[in-house]
């Protein structure tokens, strides 16, 4: 009988972090479940495999996809895509902390709604505590969409580990890959939102832990905001999209994500990586006046004048955080 739903772990040199991911998925399946779990191996060379082969040992459903050179993100998901019969896929990274009780909600709405995709929220943790939540993305409540581009629009698809996908859905898209983008999974997401009915679920009571790495392994600037609106002009072309759609995405990135990200690289980041990407930045967003309001200027700011005010409240703010959890748990 094949798999009602796959769980698929992407992961690369990560094995620790990968070790306490399964350790928190695997403590809420037992073997009478209609489920699989897929390791997409993309040729890591630490001792990754030797983990997946210990944890293939002890869990008969459990198996693994193994790169025999390193194919990069987004042909590792195709290939994982493409290896399951399951009904549903669920997708993860190789460092996230999947909540108690998150796979048995996940089956839950798969059998009562039969849904085109589940997202789930996430936050950000640092270091090995995911309970206290440096970043939340959304509120926490769950929302039942019929309407695809309503559910695109509030939930964005862009974090991987938040998705849960009709396989046969997944599989019809991934032709549609634009590979060396590191963006397989919004790809893929995203035209099953705007293009197939719904229901679509937003499941914000069980947020994804996503772990904030120490060193990203990619270029956030290019890869997380720059080759997502190139998308999202290929899902206008498409008709899936307006033009006002695309538009008010951008401008939302200008007022929020993206000067925080470029204040953040210039001050804490590699600052002069950072100033070479000008250019690019100002032919990605430079069409809206609110790009010379609020993004622009940062590029001109003498570094040491942004280090005055924006360390000291970063400080503020994080310790405020801490701070906000302690008292909150004082209580329990």
């Amino acid at each position: 009988m094949k798999p009602k739903l796959c769980i698929c772990i992407l992961t690369y040199n990560r094995a620790i972090e990968l070790r306490k991911e399964l350790d928190s998925i695997l403590c809420q399946i037992n073997e009478n479940m209609p489920i699989e779990i897929i390791i997409a191996d993309d040729a890591s060379s630490d001792n990754t495999n030797d983990v997946v082969v210990d944890y293939m040992n002890k869990y008969k459903y459990m198996r693994s996809i193994r790169n025999t050179n390193n194919v990069g993100l987004d042909k590792n998901l195709i290939s994982a895509i493409s290896n399951t019969d399951s009904n549903y896929i669920s997708l993860f990274s190789d460092d996230d902390i999947v909540l108690p009780g998150t796979i048995h909600c996940i089956l839950d709405l798969i059998e009562q709604y039969n849904p085109s995709m589940i997202c789930s929220s996430h936050y950000a943790f640092e270091g090995d505590d995911y309970l206290i939540k440096r970043r939340v993305f959304f509120p926490e409540k769950n929302i039942i969409f019929k309407n695809g581009l309503e559910f695109f629009l509030y939930a964005g698809l862009g974090f991987l580990p938040s998705l849960t996908l009709k396989t046969e859905y997944a599989k019809e898209f991934i032709k549609s890959v634009r590979i060396g983008k590191w963006s397989a999974h919004l790809d893929v997401a995203s035209r099953i939102a705007l293009s197939k009915k719904g229901p679509f679920i937003f499941l914000g009571t069980l947020p994804i832990a996503g772990r904030i790495p120490k060193t990203l392994t990619y270029d956030l600037m290019i890869n997380g905001y720059i080759n997502v609106i190139q998308l999202y002009h290929d899902l206008e072309n498409e008709g899936l999209l307006s033009k006002k759609n695309v538009a008010d995405s951008e401008k939302a990135l200008i007022r929020n994500d993206l000067p925080k990200y470029i204040l953040n690289q210039l001050v804490l980041g590699d600052y002069k990586k950072m100033y070479t990407q000008k250019g690019l930045v100002k032919n990605a967003f430079g069409r809206h006046w609110q790009f010379y309001l609020f993004v622009y200027p940062l590029f001109f700011i003498p570094r040491h004048l942004l280090k005055i005010p924006y360390i000291p409240i970063s400080q503020l703010i994080r310790r405020a955080r801490i701070y906000k959890y302690n008292m909150k748990n004082s209580f329990q």
